[in-house]
Order: structure tokens, then C-alpha cells, then sequence
């Protein structure tokens, strides 16, 4: 059984057809959803929007509830999608509402479609990308790059997890791939894409996430008050644009651009009252585990018979008498995990306690090939949806898609900030060389927000905003002779310094390639593909394996298998699991008699 299996098993559930039959009697404007447990509420709305059609807008209550609820939406693809008219299920925070976001009109106007087959000029592409702000370089790693080489054109647009190589051939396009910003090399084949650019801050262009919706959209939340009370705090903790103005008078250069900065950023929140009117037009559906002690308004109830996953602590004696205990009852136990031989030694487990039990009735798993954050069982269809993760007590964390070129330049952790110390020498990409002068408060509002101030040349200071670490990073020196010298704003030397910096690392770059070209015409070893012992060994392992352990020992063996050179080295903190990619490494080559 798959994830998606479940969904289609729940669409025909008794409760989810009496749900789908409220969300669609016109008279019933709020529902209250009682019994949900675990991540049933994920199945439950899925399983709704397969019959229901419509769009529905899911609010929880932060940015973590609404990553484990649903983690594969990004914020330009999802307004990008809405300008369509197919139905679609959006999840999102109070955050999330909050900011205004480009209209269906603007983006509409900007984004540009190309597809297989296409007449088009290269000319007239290079032409539009650099009238939407895109950036001509040589080799594309970031949102709103391109670059041209011969017949190929690499875009990043600003609604995609990655960078499409356009292939041309004369004026027409031949093929379309993606392609990783890593190794730049391409993975997937198109057929059609958009092209989406930055989009303008003028307000002007921006409209409430909320105004995609028609009237009728479903409005899912645990508390409606509290999303809507969170909305008006955020608005509310907004820089005040005339208290700004009055310093602006008295403020340094630096200061009237961070100053400005503010003033646009808060010009770019929704107020509590449009967000209500918004919604006023929608339905609402709440949900929890109880249901409420009066009717607080609702004009229906939604019942359910969802109970937690039972703790088990790594027990397995408990577990497989638990397991046993809900079959008897005529339960179904399913194990949902993304790792298939994490279910293989699961069953391992159980048979091996059932023999030392001396129990031969034997207990039936059925594996789920993907994983939900928390299990749940369904009393009133009688089945156990079970994850490995909380079966052997291990952290779960959701997987957005992101951009990985941004991820990648995060040099800054938050970990590695409280551990600094003021004077330690610091780089921010936009601003150079400073000191770290400490995590300060600054007034917001009737509040205060903490930001990162950096101190330059001539007492510069400029304040960085938490969101924006990704733009920092620690000062690190290959040397441990005289200190750095510290940038001076306002100059353009930075700028310059990066440039030339750039250059060397081409040149770089182009003895390493000669090198790696000399390297492929040499001859290694090929070691033998994996044997049943390999396995065995592996099996053995009693944690699943991260998707990077996973992917290092995957790329390991194939560099070993084949006959080029293997060029490799493996990093990772402490305790990620470098020695068990060795390990196997190594018994992989002591199969061979190496």
C-alpha cells in the first residue's frame, strides 16, 4: 500500500461522505470536526478534498504544525497555481496570511511559458529575462540567474525547487530538462514550464492571499479566534511609518536604509479587519480531539473515532503483545514508513519475539511506503496506521521543498550565533567584513525586535534581521596572522573584492577540471556488486538510514563498482552516521579480498 492508497481507502469512509455532505449544504456555514487524533486530520482533508473539489484553505497554528501537515508547497507555486481554476487544497500559518502576495493580473503579465517545440528567438528570451530583473551569470545556482552557453540556456525561475536547461536547436526549443545546482547536472525532462520573475514590494501589486479564494472555500482550522487574533498581532507589531519618519530626520545613511527598509516590509501586511472580511464569505470547519462542551455556534458536527499511536518506548515485548492484542480484535496493524527495509527488520523483530514467546499464530504487517509525523487508529474502521519512527524512538522532521541554493549558502547556523562572541570577525554577503556587536533589541512598535547588529568602518552598524542568516557567515581565515580589515560601507570595495574573487575562482575551477579530465582516462579496480552478505550486513543496522547516509552510501558503492579512480570524501557532523557508511565501505571491498 502506498500513502495515496489511504487517502482513496477514506474517501469512501462513512464519516468523511457525512463531512462532505455539510461542506456542500449550503446552509451550513461552520462545522466542528470531534475525535481526530495523531495525523488523522491530514487524512481526513485529503481524503475530503479528493470528493470535495473545492479549494480548501488549512490554517494551523505556526510555521512547524503546518510543515509536518504539508510539506511540499511553496508560497510563489502556490499563488502561481491559484491563478488557475482547478481546485486546490493549501496549507499555511497565521504567518502566511499575513503578507500581502502578488496579484493573479501581475503575475499573469510577467511569467513567460516555453515549451518542446517552441519557435522562439534566444535573443527575444534573454531580452524579457533582463527586463524582469533576472540576472545574466555564468553559471546559474540561484532564484532569478540565467545563463547562455551556446544552444543552452539555464533559467531559475522563482517558482521552481530547480533550474531548467533550455536546449535550442536553431530557433526552436529541442528539449526542456531540470537540472541540479550542485553538480549541474540535469535530472528530469519537461515539456512545458513558466518562467516566473521576482515580483515587484510596490503594494500596489499585492492583494490578501485570501482574495484567490471564491466565495465558498472551505477554512480549516483548530481555532479561527486564535488565527485571526495572530493575524492582527503581526500587523499590529509593524514598524509605525510615522514614528520612522520623525527619525529618519536625525538618522546616518546606514540608518535611513534600514529605516526603509522597515517602512516597506510593514506596508506589506494584511490588517486583521480585511483578513475577517475575507473570510466572512468562506465556510469554516474547527476540529479537536473532544467536542465542545456547548454548541458555541456551529451549525453542524463532524464524528470521528481517531485515538493516538500507543507509546511503546523501543519495548518490542510490549509492542508485539500490543499488536497481538489488536488483531485479536480484528484490527489491521499497518507500518507507514519511507524506508522499506526499515519494515523488513521491523518484522524481524516481531518474528523473533514471537518464537522466544513460543507463539506460532504469527502476526501480519502490512507496509505503507511513506510515513505520516504521527500514528493513529481508527476504532470504527478498525485499523492501525503505525510509524517507525515512533515505534523506535526517533525524531521526525518534515522535508520542505526549498531552494537548495539558498540552503546551501545558510553558512550561519543558529547554534554557531550563540556560540559567537561581540568582536568575533563576521561576513555578511551584501556588506563585507565586520564585528559581531551581539544579538540587540530594537523597537518595534509597542515591542521590541531582536536582530544581529554588525559594526564596520567608522562605527557603521547595520542590524540584520534573524530571517535573514542565510547572509551570514563566520569569518574564516587560512591564516592565523594579522586580523581582517573591516569593510567600509558606502565604497564599492566589497563589490570589487568579490569580483576578483570570482575571477580566481575560475581559474581555479579550470585547472581542476583539467585535472579531472586527466583522471577519467586512468584504470581502477571494480569491485563486485553488493552479495547476499552485503545485505545481511545491512539489514543489520538497527537505525534507519537518514536520505544522506542513504544517498553517500549509494554513491560510494557506485564509484567502487566502476572502473574509474575513486575521488571521494565523506563529512558530516558527529553522530550522522559517517562510520556506518565505512563500515560498509569497507566490507564491501573485504568481499572482493581487498
Amino acid at each position: 500500500m502506498k500513502g495515496k492508497d489511504i487517502t482513496t481507502r477514506y474517501t469512501k469512509d462513512k464519516s468523511i461522505i457525512s463531512l462532505d455532505n455539510m461542506t456542500r449544504d449550503e446552509r451550513i456555514q461552520s462545522i466542528f470536526a470531534y475525535g481526530l487524533a495523531g495525523s488523522s486530520l491530514a487524512v481526513v482533508i485529503a481524503a475530503l478534498f479528493e470528493r470535495h473539489r473545492k479549494n480548501i484553505l488549512l490554517i494551523q497554528n505556526d510555521q512547524e504544525e503546518a510543515g509536518y501537515l504539508y510539506n511540499d508547497i511553496l508560497r510563489t507555486e502556490t499563488t502561481t497555481a491559484l491563478s488557475t481554476n482547478m481546485p486546490h487544497l493549501i496549507v499555511t500559518s497565521p504567518e502566511g496570511l499575513s503578507e500581502l502576495v502578488v496579484s493573479q493580473s501581475r503575475i499573469l503579465s510577467c511569467q513567460m511559458s516555453l515549451s518542446c517545440g517552441q519557435e522562439i528567438s534566444m535573443t527575444d528570451i534573454e531580452r524579457n529575462l533582463l527586463d524582469n530583473n533576472f540576472q545574466r551569470v555564468d553559471y546559474v545556482y540561484e532564484p532569478g540567474q540565467f545563463a547562455v552557453r551556446g544552444s543552452i540556456l539555464d533559467i531559475f525561475s522563482f517558482s521552481a525547487e530547480q533550474p531548467y536547461r533550455v536546449d535550442f536547436f536553431g530557433d526552436e526549443i529541442d528539449s526542456i530538462r531540470t537540472f541540479e545546482v550542485e553538480s549541474q547536472l540535469s535530472t528530469e525532462r519537461r515539456q512545458n514550464i513558466v518562467i516566473v520573475p521576482r515580483m515587484s514590494d510596490s503594494v500596489e501589486d499585492k492583494r490578501p492571499l485570501t482574495s484567490f479564494f471564491t466565495d465558498g472555500t472551505l477554512v480549516v482550522a483548530k481555532d479561527m479566534t486564535f488565527v485571526t487574533d495572530s493575524i492582527g498581532k503581526i500587523y499590529e507589531e509593524g514598524f509605525s511609518r510615522q514614528a520612522l519618519t520623525d527619525i529618519m530626520a536625525g538618522a546616518t545613511e546606514v540608518e535611513r536604509k534600514h529605516i526603509e527598509q522597515c517602512m516597506r516590509r510593514e506596508s506589506q501586511f494584511v490588517r486583521k479587519s480585511v483578513i475577517l472580511s475575507e473570510m466572512s464569505r468562506m465556510r469554516h470547519m474547527e476540529y479537536g480531539q473532544q467536542r465542545p462542551s456547548v454548541d458555541e455556534g456551529y451549525d453542524a458536527f463532524a464524528a470521528f473515532s481517531f485515538s493516538s499511536q500507543p507509546l511503546y518506548h523501543k519495548n518490542f515485548k510490549i509492542l508485539v503483545d500490543s499488536f497481538r492484542q489488536y488483531i485479536d480484535c480484528g484490527y489491521t496493524v499497518h507500518i507507514l514508513s519511507d524506508s522499506s527495509k526499515q519494515i523488513e527488520r521491523l518484522q524481524d523483530i516481531v518474528s523473533a519475539e514471537e518464537y522466544n514467546a513460543d507463539d506460532t499464530s504469527g502476526i501480519s504487517l502490512s507496509p505503507v511506503s511513506s510515513t505520516l509525523h504521527e500514528g493513529f487508529v481508527d476504532n470504527g474502521e478498525k485499523a492501525c496506521f503505525f510509524t517507525d519512527h515512533q515505534i523506535f524512538d526517533r525524531y521526525h522532521k518534515y522535508t520542505l521543498k526549498s531552494d537548495k541554493a539558498r540552503q546551501g549558502k545558510m553558512a550561519l547556523t543558529m547554534k554557531e550565533l550563540q556560540e559567537m562572541e561581540p568582536g568575533d570577525y563576521i561576513v555578511h554577503m551584501d556588506y563585507g567584513i565586520g564585528k559581531f556587536a551581539g544579538l540587540v533589541r530594537i523597537p518595534v512598535g509597542n515591542s521590541y525586535q531582536e536582530v544581529i547588529r554588525i559594526v564596520y568602518q567608522n562605527n557603521d552598524k547595520v542590524d540584520v534581521s534573524i530571517h535573514s542568516l542565510y547572509k551570514i557567515s563566520k569569518y574564516r581565515s587560512s591564516t592565523t596572522g594579522e586580523p581582517p580589515r573591516l569593510s567600509h560601507l558606502g565604497t564599492g570595495a566589497w563589490e570589487r573584492l568579490k569580483e576578483r574573487t570570482k575571477k580566481k575562482i575560475k581559474d581555479i575551477a579550470r585547472d581542476l577540471i583539467r585535472l579531472y579530465a586527466k583522471r577519467r582516462h586512468e584504470k581502477g579496480y571494480s569491485f563486485s556488486p553488493d552479495s547476499y552478505l552485503q545485505n545481511e550486513l545491512e539489514a543489520s543496522f538497527i537505525y534507519e538510514d537518514t536520505p544522506d547516509q542513504l544517498r553517500a552510501t549509494q554513491e560510494v558503492k557506485r564509484d567502487m563498482e566502476s572502473s574509474r579512480p575513486m575521488d571521494r570524501l565523506v563529512c558530516g557532523d558527529v553522530g550522522f552516521g559517517k562510520t556506518e557508511v565505512a563500515i560498509r565501505a569497507a566490507f564491501k571491498a573485504v568481499c572482493d579480498s581487498k
